[in-house]
């Protein structure tokens, strides 16, 4: 027989009586004795028989590990997503930008479908009608709906490694991926000289040094007099540094983490130069109109107000880099030396630069006019013979 019974004296103290007088012992196979008191002799029973059961079957474990079991199970049926998620975002590790940038991404495309489920019940079809509602709702934001999938991949797969689940349900081939970006046409010389002269009076400066110098916005929004370096023969060169989000906080590193020196073009310097006349060493380079920074949303309504007048509705911010990028490779900058200019970690990124230049370098090929070129293609035509062909023959 498994175990033993015994019955105990009724206790006279209310609160133990309620858990009975029949007490169920039995050895376990770590050697340890265990034991339960239960109300009924058949409770007794049923509980050394339940026992005796996982013994046999190897499963089993001390009750107070299966209790300890039970209250995380408990724990993890109570644990949503959006309880999960910021469980993950109060970690250290993270950048206050990185989480602010989560946070929007889960707040407006994750937590409306799957924010309330429990994170261990949420299945591949969840996910997959997640998806088609992503997609349904925000149709325009291809970029925005594949970094929505891939954070969702995210919280699943930490999910695993913390083992609140054994495996992720989110798994749609290519979701993740954002789509090729259609190429946009890039700015021409007339494009950036009519954008220049049709912007605010105090803002050509920044944008012919912004354009020139291939800075991103929040780069050159940083620029201080402090950061420009002049020598004797009055050559400038930039010091970037800091770049400034568009919420005002100033980052004390740039995009790839290192400083880069950019040598300014002499013709634009002069311009600088001038533009720099009675500033002091703190003072921002490029503010807005306020004296404060100048941000893609101050900035870009204004470019695309100039943009119109040349046709460039498109117009942004970036653009002026990419032609300034466009222009240095042009000059016969090297892949290396664009990818120092623009503060790319990998040789990848300025790749793009040179491929607009050799698509540029086409464009203007188709359009070259030679002399002669009309004479030779009938020459050929015909299989006539020039002057020279003869005095050749004749030699």
């Amino acid at each position: 027989m498994f175990g033993t019974l015994r019955q105990l004296p009724t206790p006279k103290d209310k609160a133990r009586k309620k858990h009975g007088n029949w007490q169920a012992r039995y050895t376990a196979p770590d050697g340890r004795r265990y034991a339960k008191t239960l109300p009924t002799k058949m409770d007794a029973q049923g509980w050394l028989a339940a026992e005796k059961r996982l013994i046999d079957l190897g499963a089993w474990e001390p009750p107070t590990l299966r209790k300890d079991k039970a209250r995380r199970k408990q724990q993890q049926d109570a644990l949503t997503v959006a309880g999960y998620f910021d469980q993950l975002m109060g970690r250290p590790g993270r950048q206050p930008t990185t989480i602010k940038t989560y946070r929007g991404m889960f707040n407006n495309g994750i937590t409306q479908k799957l924010g309330d489920l429990p994170l261990n019940t949420v299945t591949r079809h969840d996910v997959q009608q997640w998806w088609a509602w992503l997609w349904e709702t925000y149709p325009n934001r291809a970029t925005r709906n594949a970094d929505s999938y891939t954070l969702l991949a995210t919280i699943f797969n930490a999910a695993m490694e913390d083992e609140l689940i054994s495996a992720t349900p989110v798994k749609i081939k290519g979701a993740g991926k954002a789509p090729e970006p259609q190429p946009k046409e890039l700015l021409s010389d007339e494009e950036f000289a009519g954008i220049l002269a049709a912007l605010p009076a105090h803002y050509r400066v920044a944008t012919l040094v912004a354009s020139a110098c291939a800075l991103r916005i929040g780069e050159w929004s940083e620029l201080r007099v402090k950061d420009v370096e002049v020598d004797r023969a009055g050559r400038c060169v930039l010091l970037v540094r800091r770049q400034v989000r568009d919420g005002g906080e100033v980052v004390p590193r740039t995009k790839n983490g290192s400083t880069r020196r950019v040598p300014v073009p002499q013709t634009v310097a002069v311009h600088l130069l001038e533009h720099m006349n009675g500033l002091g060493k703190e003072s921002l380079l490029f503010p807005n109109t306020q004296g404060r920074w100048t941000t893609q949303q101050i900035f870009n309504p204004l470019l695309k107000k100039a943009g119109e007048t040349v046709g460039r509705a498109d117009v942004t911010s970036h653009d002026l880099r990419h032609y300034g990028a466009t222009e240095f490779g042009r000059a016969g900058a090297s892949l290396k030396e664009i990818q120092e200019r623009l503060g790319h970690a990998t040789p990848q990124m300025a790749m793009r630069y040179q491929h607009a230049t050799e698509q540029r370098a086409w464009e203007v090929s188709s359009r070259m006019q030679l002399a002669g070129v009309d004479n030779v293609t009938s020459l050929i035509a015909h299989k006539g013979k020039g002057a020279n062909d003869q005095q050749e023959e004749g030699a």
